[in-house]
């Protein structure tokens, strides 16, 4: 285990970091190969989900700084059904963590909400949520809908998202983000930046969502780079891209940090911990 990063002492920006590992289900290789073993033929090769639970559950284990502040955000409940399946101990792990395990809507995967019929996007989350109950995590269920990968959305999802309780959207994948290339010379994601990454999405019924664009993509601070660059450095360079933003209210700026299958680690930016 590596050293902590020291909690930097002279931020001007208020910063929420959202420490996730995004774990795509049936991307290039299955669900089974992807848990078990990870894509050893990827590029890079993947390291497999059982493996980064592990680390999750192990990190939530330990006791003492920077342990006790260990936080962990999770969007794919059908591989997190399938560990417990296999580690049944762990539930009481996770349980024990209380706020700082997340679940990031609890749905069996981060769904898709343009392809799929909307009564798939409905049915992902109750299935979800009948299985954190059945292992007494519901409680664990953040009320966002993380949708991180989505190529494209329902300019009327407000009005699911908000009859299913939910209080927020995360997106990442909008025209003119830094991921679509083909979308690059598109204004949405210059909009965003210019006006707000934090905004209310409105429906044409009169429903409204608090949304947030993640401006780097899903990765957040390091923007992909691994291995993780020095702490200040990256919390500089994220600042120094999108500073021309409004972020949330309040000017406090909202990250994620994580990626693909990324495992946890104790030396993340501010000596927070992130997947």
């Amino acid at each position: 285990m590596s050293t902590p990063t020291p909690l930097p002492t002279d931020s001007t920006f208020p910063m929420i970091i959202c420490p996730t590992t995004h774990d795509d289900w049936d991307w290039q290789v299955t669900f089974e190969q992807y848990y078990s073993t990870g894509d050893t033929s990827g590029n890079p090769p993947t390291q497999p989900v059982r493996s980064i639970l592990d680390s999750v559950t192990t990190l939530f284990g330990e006791s003492g700084n920077p342990y006790d502040q260990f936080c962990f955000s999770y969007a794919e409940v059908g591989y997190l059904r399938q560990y417990l399946k296999d580690n049944p101990d762990k539930a009481s792990v996770l349980r024990n963590a209380g706020e700082r395990f997340c679940l990031l809507g609890g749905g069996i995967t981060s769904p898709d909400n343009q392809v799929s019929h909307c009564e798939v996007f409905i049915r992902n989350y109750l299935t979800g949520h009948d299985f954190l109950k059945s292992v007494g995590l519901i409680d664990n269920v953040f009320f966002v809908a993380w949708l991180p990968d989505d190529f494209g959305h329902d300019p009327q999802l407000p009005v699911l998202i908000e009859a299913l309780g939910m209080k927020s959207i995360g997106i990442s994948r909008i025209p003119g983000s830094v991921q679509p290339d083909p979308c690059s010379t598109q204004q949405a994601a210059s909009d965003a930046r210019t006006n707000g990454l934090t905004f209310y999405w409105p429906a044409s019924d009169g429903s409204k969502v608090l949304t947030h664009f993640m401006p780097e993509t899903y990765y957040g601070i390091t923007n992909g780079q691994v291995p993780l660059m020095d702490a200040q450095t990256c919390m500089d360079d994220f600042l120094g891209q999108n500073s021309q933003g409004v972020f949330w209210p309040g000017d406090i700026v909202f990250a994620t940090q994580g990626g693909d299958w990324q495992f946890p680690t104790s030396s993340a930016p501010g000596g927070s911990n992130s997947g």
